[in-house]
């Protein structure tokens, strides 16, 4: 695929994993008339600041799903600890991008509104080489499920969390990362750290290198698909 001539480029990344731990083959199961992954590629489209969609498969069966929904496509050659890896060795393989974003596959109503502002932000600031979102709300006892991050007063990540600290405001993570290029370079170059494989964060191997994560706070609550219950769950919403 080749650029569009354009001063400033927008990729943004879908990584579909097949063998999910909790929930294998989850992002092709159906809510309503869709999977899992068109109804992230259905909105994450929707975006207007999005010059490229593309997914990435790891597995056969994912692949035949994204191009039966005619979405742009990237099958994997190797395997690897964390979407971000995938979306970055993608990248190398299709446009030179300004930005890079990494939108997870198992979010199905994830607001396209708030993809756009994460460029809007990386685009505002030259100062912010990564950034992603979070709600706006404090996380309470409803949270306790979730990723979670604390952010110091400059809005900046101090640290990621799956258990809840008991000694500081934490809010919940919202998967989904933008980068600018000189970042998702630096990235690539990075081993993975204890902490990164111990909670399963990607994110952490960025702070554990010493980078610095952006926060921004919005008001959207999100809804992953990690479990057969927070399948059943949406699975019957749409029923009514």
């Amino acid at each position: 695929m080749k650029r569009a001539d354009q001063k400033e480029y927008v990729a943004a990344f879908i990584p579909a994993r097949y063998n999910s731990v909790r929930l294998p083959g989850k992002l092709l199961m159906r809510v309503g008339d869709k999977s899992i992954l068109q109804h992230v590629y259905d909105q994450t489209k929707k975006c207007k600041l999005l010059d490229q969609v593309t997914i990435v498969v790891d597995h056969d069966l994912l692949e035949g799903e994204s191009v039966r929904i005619g979405a742009d496509t990237i099958r994997s050659q190797q395997n690897f600890t964390c979407g971000t890896d995938r979306c970055i060795a993608a990248i190398q393989h299709t446009v030179t991008a300004d930005y890079l974003i990494n939108v997870q596959a198992d979010q199905p109503h994830i607001d396209p509104a708030i993809i756009d502002h994460l460029v809007e932000v990386l685009k505002s600031d030259d100062s912010i080489d990564i950034a992603s979102l979070c709600t706006a709300a404090i996380c309470k006892d409803d949270c306790s499920d979730v990723v979670k991050v604390s952010v110091d007063p400059s809005g900046h990540a101090i640290d990621f969390y799956r258990e809840s600290p008991t000694d500081m405001e934490v809010y919940q993570h919202i998967g989904v990362y933008g980068f600018r290029k000189k970042a998702y370079e630096h990235i690539k170059q990075l081993e993975p750290t204890y902490r990164e494989d111990k909670l399963r964060l990607e994110q952490l191997r960025w702070l554990d290198h010493g980078l610095s994560i952006k926060m921004i706070k919005v008001d959207h609550q999100p809804v992953s698909i990690d479990t057969k219950s927070d399948l059943l769950m949406l699975q019957e919403q749409y029923e009514y």
